[in-house]
């Protein structure tokens, strides 16, 4: 309406000028009237392009809201997608670090697993290796002494003498050692009541053994010498502690011997009434020449001798 109003002023505003100046310009009533008419047509004409275009300015003015109703809505399906897009992101995110945490924990168990293996292996593996050494210097060794040095039997029975010096030595060090033979002939018998000798009774047995090991070996036996010599420091070093040896192989039998027959022997050359040790089982041992051992023996005697018992 307004728009009409403001047409309708300005057509006026034309029309009052052109009647009042136009007895100056010469045009008579009739022109004016045509004239009139034809500016009343064209302000029709202007009237109708105004409603179109406010028809024209409402539809799109109803466009534009239908467009900015669904720009908005739009907005907020895209806002509401994003606020789920990012509540995925932080679901995820949460996920992620939980598995990451998972595997690094489960890598971490595994590396300390494979760490205590690979520990393990390499204790095992220098173990193995330094035992394999040493059985290889062991069997290079016994092959090197088969072969250059000793005998394997002289061998065995030289290490054995070794660890009988080294226990004789530790039992030396002990709290209550026995007082040796040169103690005793300067200050008297030694008692024997109080003391201990089954160690040394062994290891006088050991030496009596070995004596006869050798006795068996035949003389170009590699090492023997070497055995021999180290029997006679094993004894000469019980010697020093008061205690002797005795082997009665060889020697007559009385009957006031106190070693202890085991057997007597047949024997068709030896003569009636004579009786002679063939064999020392156990040795007689005396110390500071005291009988600690009277020993075993085995005795020949003649066949007839032997009849008549």
């Amino acid at each position: 309406m307004n728009t009409m109003r403001l047409i309708r002023a300005l057509a006026l505003m034309g029309i009052l000028p052109a009647l009042f100046f136009a007895p100056l310009s010469g045009q008579t009533p009739a022109d004016l009237q045509k004239q009139v008419k034809r500016q009343s047509g064209q302000i029709k004409q202007l009237a109708k392009v105004v409603v179109a275009q406010k028809k024209a300015a409402l539809a799109l003015s109803d466009s534009l809201k239908a467009n900015s109703r669904r720009t908005d809505s739009l907005v907020g399906d895209i806002s509401a997608g994003q606020r789920k897009i990012e509540k995925q992101l932080a679901e995820n995110r949460a996920h992620a670090a939980e598995v990451a945490d998972s595997l690094a924990l489960a890598n971490l168990k595994k590396m300390r697993s494979i760490e205590r293996n690979v520990r393990l292996y390499f204790f095992l593996s220098v173990f193995l290796s330094v035992l394999l050494l040493a059985l290889f210097v062991v069997a290079v060794s016994r092959l090197f002494r088969r072969l250059f040095l000793f005998d394997p039997e002289v061998s065995k029975s030289l290490g054995l003498i070794s660890r009988l010096f080294s226990s004789l030595n530790r039992k030396e060090e002990r709290a209550h050692p026995l007082k040796p033979a040169g103690a005793a002939a300067a200050g008297g018998a030694v008692p024997l009541s109080g003391a201990d000798h089954s160690f040394y009774l062994r290891v006088a047995e050991e030496i009596h053994r070995m004596r006869v090991r050798i006795e068996r070996m035949p003389p170009d036996t590699k090492g023997v010498v070497a055995l021999a010599n180290a029997i006679q420091r094993l004894e000469e070093d019980l010697r020093l502690k008061g205690y002797e040896v005795f082997d009665l192989t060889g020697i007559d039998y009385n009957d006031g011997m106190t070693a202890l027959v085991r057997d007597f022997i047949p024997t068709d050359d030896m003569p009636r009434g004579a009786r002679r040790i063939v064999r020392t089982l156990k040795p007689q041992v005396k110390f500071n020449s005291s009988v600690i051992s009277h020993g075993e023996i085995e005795v020949a005697i003649s066949a007839a001798d032997l009849a008549q018992k």
